[in-house]
């Protein structure tokens, strides 16, 4: 997509730590040891809107690991219920921009009357099988 000028994602997900898929006693995977006690490391988080969470980026890169190989995921992600988006779009000509806070990137026009604001649109995304009716 041509003249995008800001891109921002949040997510939102459940406070508490994921509990499936809960292996059979005597295995283990990345949410439990064999024992079927919970992994260290993943935390109840506090809800802010609702029933969710904000999920920061930190705690989706920390551990613990899921998968394997390749496909190696941290275990909080099967926290993801909600995916904010904030796009920012500018127009193409820069005689149609101009300068303070309607442009993030100022322009060369003039007249009050020929210039184009920026367009922000922000959006959520839930994926219908993670959404739990939240």
């Amino acid at each position: 997509m041509d003249e995008v000028v800001g891109v921002a994602f949040d997510y939102e997900g459940d406070p508490l730590p994921p509990q499936a898929p809960k292996p059979p006693l005597g295995t283990a995977n990345c949410l439990y040891d064999a024992s079927g006690m919970p992994a260290p490391g993943l935390m109840t988080l506090p809800a802010h809107s609702g029933s969710l969470a904000t999920l920061p980026l930190s705690i989706l890169s920390d551990g613990p690991w899921c998968g394997d190989g390749d496909d190696i995921f941290d275990a909080d992600l099967l926290r993801i219920r909600r995916v904010s988006v904030a796009v920012r779009l500018q127009v193409g000509n820069e005689m149609m921009r101009g300068r303070g806070t309607d442009f993030a990137i100022t322009g060369k026009g003039a007249t009050a009357a020929q210039l184009v604001p920026d367009y922000a649109v922000r959006f959520d995304v839930s994926p219908r099988n993670m959404g739990w009716g939240r």
